[in-house]
């Protein structure tokens, strides 16, 4: 991730999403060691979790998630949060990466189900968590970084 960081400006946006890519691999099996480095790095050196998103294209192919409108998830989701609303935030964060990893959803789509579900069902203790997880820089690059590398290569093993 540091020789990512360095090299960032130096290289081509293919070069990038590429490197990327083998970084998303490395962690496929384990979402939450990648979910901690992003936030040691947060910690560390804020600026270069800035630059990883700075130029969302150059890490992300900006396109839509054929995933986002649909009810399953939205269930799916909400299942997953009724399970989860009684967790605290440390935990909960780990076990978000975990199952936008095992579904192959994004953050972006993760989020969009969480308020869909939210909207109907209206639990506080849920929309505290979808809100803490919202302003989750690491997570939502996790779950982000996961989920285009298993839409590209195809679903988890």
């Amino acid at each position: 991730l540091n020789v990512l960081i360095a090299d960032g400006p130096a290289v081509s946006n293919l070069e990038f999403q590429r490197r990327l890519q083998r970084l998303a691999y490395g962690y496929i099996n384990n979402p939450a060691g990648l979910m901690n480095l992003l936030t040691e790095l947060l910690v560390i050196l804020p600026e270069a979790l800035w630059m990883l998103t700075l130029n969302p294209e150059s890490w992300l192919e900006m396109k839509h998630d054929p995933l986002q409108s649909d009810e399953t998830i939205v269930k799916t989701v909400g299942h997953f949060l009724h399970l989860c609303g009684k967790l605290e935030y440390p935990i909960f964060r780990q076990e978000v990466v975990t199952f936008c990893r095992n579904e192959c959803i994004s953050g972006t789509t993760f989020l969009a189900a969480c308020r869909q579900w939210l909207e109907t069902d209206k639990k506080e203790r849920g929309g505290e968590l979808v809100l803490s997880v919202a302003r989750d820089l690491p997570v939502l690059l996790t779950c982000e970084w996961i989920a285009v590398f298993l839409q590209r290569s195809g679903p988890p093993s």
